[in-house]
């Protein structure tokens, strides 16, 4: 069956409404003619630098002295380039946290937001969530939403370390997500405000 005679038919229940629908919501259905599912591969190189080196870009904000790190709690500001190169172009930033999570072996819960900031995708971002082991070099990240041009982003990031040292790291990212993209805009006619007595 080709794509484009592709028919999805679902049934759903839902819940009796509960008097008429305010003025702030609206709702209208989305068929797949709306909707285009568009695939992201991208190519990327992000840069840890650790706490006290002078191009710093993370901080410890909570100490713990429990073992295997667990309980501490570090803020990431890593940047994202489009080649391992010196001259490489800043394309992103990786903002978020890492936390200790695990009592028996070095293993970090990971949460960012990775922000775009070259031309092509300003403003755009993934938002992205994992864990990494502290021996570990490679593993995957999971996209769970975006915005601008990566809205309502799924797919995952594969990473793998290739240069570490007490000071920094250098890790590469395959990203791989899958966005959609509205075809056409919800037209929205707004009631006039009501006046309160």
């Amino acid at each position: 069956m080709s794509p484009q005679s592709f028919t999805l038919e679902t049934t759903t229940t839902t819940p009796a409404a509960k008097g008429s629908d305010p003025s702030y919501f609206q709702s209208a259905p989305a068929g797949h003619e709306m909707i285009q599912h568009k695939e992201l591969l991208l190519h990327l190189y992000a840069y840890q630098n650790v706490q006290k080196t002078p191009d710093a870009n993370q901080a410890v904000i909570v100490e713990s002295k429990r073992p295997e790190c667990f309980g501490i709690l570090a803020a990431n500001d890593w940047t994202v380039y489009d080649d391992p190169a010196h001259n490489a172009n800043l394309v992103a930033h990786a903002q978020g946290l890492h936390l200790g999570a695990s009592m028996a072996k070095e293993n970090w819960f990971i949460c960012f937001n990775m922000v775009f900031v070259n031309q092509r995708f300003t403003g755009s971002s993934f938002k992205v969530m994992g864990d990494f082991q502290g021996t570990a070099h490679n593993g995957e990240w999971a996209i769970v939403g975006g915005t601008g041009e990566f809205a309502y982003a799924q797919g995952v990031i594969a990473f793998k370390k290739t240069q570490q040292s007490e000071r920094n790291a250098r890790i590469e990212l395959h990203v791989r997500a899958m966005c959609l993209s509205f075809l056409r805009p919800l037209v929205c006619s707004l009631a006039a405000p009501t006046q309160l007595l």
